[in-house]
């Protein structure tokens, strides 16, 4: 639609995994290496975030998150319920990629959805630009070990993949060579 300066060329799109994403047991990815924008011009402020949505009336759903979110501290579980169409959101306290949501761990009694969401990462060391990233994440059983990733065109240091374990001794390959070996939660790093 133009105007503003607004760019129109680059909208952000989350794929929508449709039944796939219902489930019980979800683990939160997340990359850990970019900020959010942190400037106050922006409104609201950027954080790293999940969203959890219930397709049944008395949704009791517990969530245990790996950093601060508004209202709790890491690693502290709670409880919420919700009922068919509710949804809540659990938003990072810092915007610091070290503080972001990966590991966080969500279950429920009755199936839920649960979107991932970055806003307005820092990519002033990369080219200049700031985006929103995110996606809607598929429960643990459907998760597998093995995955084609695909390099875009951002600069330097190029696309990182962002690798959470979901259970501990987790090894990690990349193109048949021994990378790391991680833990529950984890998270690491690759470039693509």
């Amino acid at each position: 639609s133009g105007g503003g300066g607004a760019a129109t060329n680059n909208p952000e799109a989350f794929v929508l995994k449709g039944r796939s994403a219902l489930g019980t047991d979800f683990l939160i990815p997340s990359q850990n290496y970019i900020h959010n924008v942190q400037q106050t011009a922006y409104v609201p402020t950027p954080y790293s975030s999940f969203d959890i949505i219930a397709t049944e009336n008395n949704t009791s759903v517990t969530i245990t998150p790996s950093a601060n979110i508004t209202g709790h501290a890491a690693g502290s579980t709670f409880t919420i319920v919700l009922n068919e169409g509710q949804t809540w959101s659990g938003t990072a306290t810092s915007q610091l990629a070290s503080q972001h949501l990966q590991g966080s761990r969500i279950t429920a009694d009755k199936p839920v959805a649960v979107t991932v969401k970055d806003d307005l990462l820092d990519g002033s060391p990369f080219g200049g630009c700031a985006d929103l990233v995110g996606d809607q994440i598929v429960p643990v059983p459907l998760l597998g070990t093995e995955y084609i990733a695909m390099r875009g065109q951002l600069n330097s240091p190029y696309d990182q993949l962002f690798i959470t374990a979901l259970q501990n001794g987790t090894t990690i390959t990349h193109n048949g060579t021994l990378v790391a070996t991680i833990n529950t939660g984890a998270t690491h790093q690759l470039a693509v």
